[in-house]
């Protein structure tokens, strides 16, 4: 199945908690083993803490609730047949911590084995009430997600420069996964379509970011695709309005199902 292609309710191929449980439990099966570094990075407000959450394990239990800002970073760890995967998030917030923790991830000397970069199609939470605020007297929700479609890319193309650096170093970030979050908000099939051009047409500014950093580091080595994925419901409140979470659980965790194969692929690629 097309995985930006999203099921009907009542059609899931995973029917309940258990079953993605059991994907998940497969996929640490045929994993586990020798240690791997996964940097996880994206910009504030994206939803990169509940999603490796998710991938972990402890975004599934049913007393999960998400984390609020993260301000340092994060550590979180899969256990897998021949891999563990030691996922490290990086703050998304502009601040010393986050260039300290991408120039520390990216220049030890233990080599980072992929990265998930999370996007969320324009829906990024603005935490501070305040700047909320402001941002809603003076732009539209319209507005405001094409701008923040436009610093996602700003930020993928400083994210990479710390990979290339790495690269040319011997330290060899062999995939790059761009997980586009909180599709549960967008989730209609033109909604779905005009998402997928924006991430993955060569002719577009986002893949042609991603295609000018394969340019720059060989085809030969590096692969990188970009999924849809939702791991929360929450609507998005923008002035006196909101967008409404539109999918069902079952149908997010199919979502993720998706995500951790794809994760799987790469990392044993």
């Amino acid at each position: 199945m097309d995985p930006w292609t999203l099921p009907a309710a009542g059609l899931q191929i995973y029917k309940s908690r258990s079953e993605i449980a059991g994907l998940l439990a497969k996929l640490d099966n045929q994993l586990r083993g020798e240690k791997a570094i996964v940097a996880v990075t994206g910009m504030p407000g994206v939803g990169k803490t509940v999603l490796v959450d998710h991938l972990a394990g402890p975004g599934l239990k049913d007393t999960y609730r998400p984390p609020g800002k993260s301000r340092l970073v994060e550590r979180g760890l899969r256990r897998a047949k021949d891999l563990r995967l030691n996922f490290r998030t990086i703050p998304g917030q502009a601040s010393p911590i986050r260039i300290q923790g991408l120039e520390e991830l990216f220049n030890a000397k233990r080599p980072v084995a992929g990265l998930i970069h999370v996007v969320a199609n324009g829906y990024s939470d603005v935490r501070a009430d305040f700047a909320r605020a402001q941002l809603e007297k003076e732009m539209s929700l319209e507005d405001f997600r094409t701008a923040q479609c436009q610093a996602e890319i700003h930020d993928l193309e400083t994210t990479l420069s710390y990979v290339r650096g790495a690269m040319t170093r011997g330290h060899r970030p062999f995939w790059v996964l761009v997980a586009v979050n909180k599709v549960d908000l967008w989730s209609s099939d033109e909604a779905l379509r005009k998402a997928q051009r924006h991430y993955t047409d060569p002719d577009g500014e986002f893949a042609s970011a991603m295609g000018n950093f394969v340019n720059q580091v060989g085809s030969d080595n590096v692969q990188w695709e970009a999924l849809p994925v939702s791991t929360w419901s929450s609507a998005f409140r923008w002035g006196d309005g909101q967008i409404p979470s539109t999918l069902d659980r079952e149908v997010q965790l199919q979502t993720l199902g998706q995500l951790a194969h794809a994760i799987e692929d790469h990392a044993r690629a």
